[in-house]
C-alpha cells in the first residue's frame, strides 16, 4: 500500500489503469476475436480480411493512445 503515497507509483497506476479502461471501453478483445469471421460473412474476400482485422487493431490502438493522453 505504500506505493499509493508516492508519486512515481501513483502515476504509474493511474497510467495502467486509464489504458486498461480505455482498451475495455473500445471493445479490443472482442472485436479483434471476431472481426475476420465478420469481414468474411459481410463479403470480404477471405485474403483480405486479416489485413483489414490488422488495421482495426490500429485504429483501436491509436485511440487507445489518444485516450490515455488526455486522461494523464
Amino acid at each position: 500500500m505504500q506505493q499509493f503515497y508516492f508519486l512515481f507509483g501513483r502515476n504509474q497506476l493511474i497510467a495502467v489503469c486509464a489504458l486498461y479502461s480505455n482498451l475495455m471501453l473500445v471493445g479490443l478483445n472482442h472485436i479483434l476475436f471476431y472481426s475476420t469471421i465478420l469481414l468474411e460473412q459481410a463479403g470480404i474476400p477471405p485474403e483480405t480480411a486479416p489485413t483489414l482485422t490488422i488495421g482495426i487493431f490500429a485504429a483501436q490502438l491509436f485511440a487507445a493512445f489518444i485516450g490515455v493522453n488526455h486522461c494523464i
